[in-house]
C-alpha cells in the first residue's frame, strides 16, 4: 500500500520516536557507576548514536505505514524495556528501578499513539497481508465523484475521520481530492475527502482511504446521525 499523503497524527507519532534517543542516554547514564558530574561521556554519546541508528527505520517506516512497522516497534521497546528490568534487579538499585518503569509507561504510550494512527479508518482497511481486498461492511453503499466521473465503490471501514473504499474493477482515481457519497437504505450523506492511502493489486483491485474535510454544521449532524443509524444495525463504525 501507498501512503499519499500522511497523516499529521502519524508523522508526528513516527516524530517523537526520536525521544528515545536522549532517553537512551540518559538512562545510561542513571545506569552507570559514576557520580553525575564524572560521567563517561563518550560511553553516553556512543549510547545516543546507536539507539539514534535503531530508531531511525523504525520511524521511518513507521511514517510511511509500512507493513510490520508496529511489531518492530514493539519488539524494540520490549527487547529495550527488558533489559532495564533485569539490569535494576541485577544491581537492586532504588533509582534505577523506578527508571526503569517510568522507561516502561513511555515506551507503552509510544506504542499506543502508534498504534492509534496506523489503526485509523482511512489508514487501515482491515485487510489481512494473504488478501487481495478487504472484507465489506454489508448494506453500506458508496459512490466516489472522481474528474472521470462517478465511481461506484464498496466500504471496506468507516469512522467519524474517514473512510476506506474499494473496487474490483478499474483503477484507482487520480484525484487527491474527491466527495463520496455515503448510503445504506433510504439514508445518505455526502462528504468531502482526501486521499490518505491507496493500494492497487492487477486483477484483485484497489482501494482508496479518504480523510474527511471538516464539513458543514449540518452536514455534520447528518454523517452523525447517518452514523448512529449504521450502528444501530450491528455495524462497528
Amino acid at each position: 500500500m501507498r501512503v499519499v499523503g500522511a497523516p499529521r497524527g502519524l508523522l508526528a507519532a513516527g516524530a517523537s520516536l526520536f525521544l528515545l534517543v536522549p532517553l537512551a542516554v540518559v538512562t545510561a547514564g542513571v545506569f552507570s557507576s559514576h557520580v553525575w558530574w564524572d560521567l563517561p561521556l563518550s560511553r553516553l554519546a556512543l549510547t545516543g548514536w546507536v539507539a539514534l541508528i535503531l530508531v531511525a527505520p523504525v520511524s521511518w517506516r513507521l511514517m510511511m505505514g509500512r507493513r510490520g512497522s508496529l511489531e518492530s516497534l514493539a519488539t524494540m521497546m520490549a527487547l529495550g524495556s527488558l533489559a532495564l528490568v533485569l539490569r535494576s534487579i541485577a544491581i537492586r538499585g532504588t533509582l534505577q528501578a523506578v527508571w526503569s518503569l517510568t522507561v516502561m509507561a513511555v515506551s507503552l504510550l509510544l506504542v499506543a499513539w502508534a498504534r492509534r494512527e496506523l489503526l485509523r479508518p482511512y489508514f487501515d482497511p482491515g485487510m489481512s497481508w494473504y488478501s487481495g481486498i478487504p472484507r465489506p461492511l454489508a448494506n453500506i453503499e458508496g459512490r466516489l465523484e472522481t474528474s472521470q466521473g462517478p465511481v461506484r465503490v464498496r466500504i471496506a471501514r468507516l469512522g467519524v475521520e474517514g473512510v476506506f473504499v474499494f473496487s474490483v474493477a478499474g483503477q484507482p482515481p487520480a484525484d487527491l481530492l474527491m466527495e463520496i457519497e455515503l448510503g445504506s437504505g433510504d439514508r445518505k450523506v455526502r462528504l468531502a475527502g482526501e486521499v490518505v492511502r491507496q493500494f492497487f493489486h492487477p486483477g484483485a483491485g484497489w482501494g482508496v482511504g479518504l480523510r474527511f474535510r471538516r464539513p458543514h454544521p449540518d452536514r455534520l449532524k447528518e454523517f452523525g446521525d447517518f452514523l448512529n443509524a449504521i450502528r444501530s444495525e450491528g455495524h462497528q463504525v
